[in-house]
């Protein structure tokens, strides 16, 4: 198979790329028309646009956490410039995830022939990357770019590092740092990346001493001022919700689940978790590559070591951080970076590919991925498809029976998203929103005592913000004609200045002033 790749195919760079590029634009271009899922994209961007308009933008994403949590301004400054080209239309931001697809394809390709691996394997390798199925939830999600963003600052600092280490060239190095300082201020995985440089540094052999001093001191430096900068800008840091040793087991059975998705991606889901997902598939890959390593054996056991390192190093502090949570979903996403790490292991073990056995492997794992992806794609289409695939996949999770309710309601079928208010309630009855919601459910049917009664309870569980839920709750009261509640509830609101329909004023005061007669 390999001849076919010959070096006349690779003299020509242009065809190279097309060749590795053309596949994924065809497959992931229907995507480009694709909608907003009903997830994050709703306050990053839809209910956002406050922060999203003029200059502001650019503004709020280095100065204001994102969902109070995290500190990514390159990333919210890119969702800030697509939504100067297109507002809220889905179309820019499908089309930049596209893009950086695109530019990760041929990143990997070149992070894998940096780091020595033969063209014709790195072709290979590269091209299972940009088909993988497990990857299409970062390119076809639309908050999936920041881990687009990430895969592409990572590969470029570890390529700038690698060039560094053989030519020494200064200038290597000032991109080697600028991409790392990009990656930090991405997403906060990057912080572990000084780990993998210094793996790669010690398995160099062209090491020297003072520049460990120097790595270190810049690589180290950098973190420790993006720590401060983080800190001064996020106030707020979510508790844990595990014990220690519940987390940990979490943690360890995470690495199964998402080993298992790398080679063999056949139970997906929108947000995956250890209850919805099964351990098997991981189990039998890690068999598997534990007895390829013994039967095959390594080109170079460094770079495999290399390549298993930024594979599973990646993936601790998102791995740790779902772990740690009652019902953490394993993004799908968190792996698009670190399978790049992957496949340098892969290309080191000394696969025979002119053997039958193994071209005919690599075809049918290939068109499976081809098919998968394209198939699977579909479910990210509209807010409607992603529910219900949501409810198929992740049934533990009352989002998606919240959101298939709302699409109910705006549908006029009040008594089918009732029945999903109350599945969502049994999943969370600490969430007042979704008192609330139903109980707008009961009002539009004519329900007005049910509707009263969800509307107290809303009432009830909330600490602050409860003007709307009032307003609700009184006109529930007056359309019930109990005059004396609807009277109170219009105090309180006129106490707290809610503005208050004329009508709906006049007509409780009527209803009140006429009982007291």
């Amino acid at each position: 198979m390999l001849h076919l790749l010959n070096d006349a195919f690779f003299a020509n760079r242009k065809k190279v790329f097309l060749f590795l590029l053309i596949p994924a634009f065809f497959i992931y271009f229907k995507s480009i028309n694709f909608g907003f899922s009903p997830l994050d994209e709703q306050w990053m961007i839809v209910k956002n646009t406050k922060y999203l308009e003029g200059s502001t933008g650019f503004k709020e994403a280095f100065t204001r956490p994102v969902a109070e949590l995290y500190y990514r301004p390159l990333f919210m400054s890119v969702v800030a410039i697509d939504y100067k080209l297109g507002k809220i239309s889905p179309v820019i931001y499908h089309f930049t995830n596209l893009v950086f697809h695109l530019i990760c394809i041929f990143l990997v390709f070149r992070f894998l022939t940096v780091f020595k691996v033969k063209k014709q394997l790195a072709f290979i390798f590269t091209l299972l990357f940009s088909l993988h199925p497990v990857l299409l939830h970062a390119v076809t999600w639309v908050p999936g770019l920041n881990d687009l963003m990430l895969c592409c600052f990572t590969l470029l600092s570890l390529i700038w590092l690698r060039l560094y280490m053989e030519s020494g060239k200064p200038k290597h190095l000032c991109l080697q740092v600028l991409f790392f300082l990009f990656a930090l201020l991405t997403k906060e995985s990057a912080v572990s990346l000084p780990v993998i440089y210094l793996m790669i540094y010690f398995l160099s052999e062209n090491k020297k001493t003072k520049q460990l001093i120097l790595f270190s001191c810049i690589w180290l430096g950098l973190t420790a001022g993006w720590l401060l900068l983080r800190d001064s800008i996020i106030s707020y840091y979510p508790p844990f919700s595990q014990n220690f040793g519940t987390s940990l087991k979490n943690f360890l059975l995470s690495f199964f689940l998402t080993v298992g998705k790398t080679i063999a991606p056949v139970q997906q889901s929108v947000l995956p978790t250890l209850t919805n997902s099964s351990l098997i598939p991981g189990i039998i890959t890690v068999i598997a590559l534990v007895v390829l390593s013994w039967k095959l054996k390594f080109h170079d056991p460094k770079k495999a070591i290399v390549g298993l390192a930024i594979f599973f190093i990646l993936l601790i502090i998102p791995a740790w951080a779902s772990a740690a949570k009652t019902n953490g979903e394993f993004y799908e996403q968190r792996l698009y970076t670190s399978m790049a790490g992957l496949l340098l292991f892969f290309s080191q073990l000394k696969f025979n590919f002119n053997s039958r056995l193994v071209v005919n492997s690599f075809l049918i794992l290939t068109s499976f991925y081809i098919i998968k992806t394209f198939v699977r794609m579909d479910i990210y289409k509209d807010e409607l498809s992603f529910t219900d695939q949501g409810l198929k996949e992740a049934p533990e999770n009352y989002l998606f029976h919240m959101r298939k309710a709302e699409h109910l309601k705006d549908q006029g079928n009040f008594a089918e998203a009732i029945k999903y208010y109350d599945q969502a309630l049994k999943i969370r009855p600490d969430r007042n929103e979704l008192y609330n919601n139903r109980g707008a459910a009961y009002f539009s049917a004519g329900m007005y005592a049910q509707a009263a009664a969800d509307f107290t309870e809303a009432i009830n569980r909330s600490k602050s913000g409860t003007e709307y839920y009032l307003l609700n709750r009184c006109e529930c009261y007056n359309l019930l004609n109990e005059a004396d509640k609807a009277m109170q509830d219009l105090v309180a609101l006129k106490k707290i200045g809610v503005a208050i329909d004329p009508e709906l004023e006049n007509s409780v005061v009527q209803k009140s002033n006429a009982k007291q007669k």
